[in-house]
């Protein structure tokens, strides 16, 4: 998955944005021993925010990533 999410990153166009959402991508969660997991998105891409949870609430999601579209969001 990291080759992938690589992958899907460079194709985006710029302004990238990366948001970790939810405990599993912000720290592992209880997939930290996995052998398929290499550790946190952010050991794998530069992450803008992190929202934890497990799952995160709607509003909180919202509370998280509304800030990222600018003022006139």
């Amino acid at each position: 998955m990291e080759t992938a999410l690589r992958r899907a990153y460079e194709a985006m166009s710029e302004p990238r944005r990366v948001a970790a959402l939810g405990d599993c991508a912000v720290g592992c969660g209880f997939l930290l021993r996995s052998d398929e997991v290499v550790g946190p998105v952010e050991d794998v891409l530069p992450v803008d925010v992190r929202i934890p949870g497990c799952p995160p609430a709607p509003e909180v999601i919202a509370r998280h990533l509304l800030p990222l579209l600018g003022p006139d969001a």
